[in-house]
């Protein structure tokens, strides 16, 4: 039973792991590919795309800066933040 119970334990945590690893880059790529289309020619310069490309700017800062070492960390135990605690 608990050989079922530590399977079943290691089993989630490699899901999280490559789930949380795959959204990071998958929405990395949907907000470059969102700042590309933002910041073309072709597109009218209006308040509201200026609204929509700071918006995806911050959605790209905060993916690399919060949930991709969240992700390593927990996940991987790669240790992405000093601490003194």
């Amino acid at each position: 039973m608990t050989n079922l119970i530590e399977t079943l334990i290691l089993i989630t945590t490699w899901l999280n792991i490559i789930v949380n690893i795959f959204m990071c880059i998958l929405g990395i790529i949907i907000t470059c590919l969102a700042i590309y289309v933002f910041t073309r020619h072709r597109f009218p310069n209006s308040i509201s795309t200026v609204y929509l490309l700071a918006c995806s700017i911050a959605c790209c800062i905060q993916l690399i800066q919060t949930f991709l070492p969240y992700s390593l960390s927990s996940g991987v135990e790669v240790i992405t933040i000093n601490s003194n605690n």
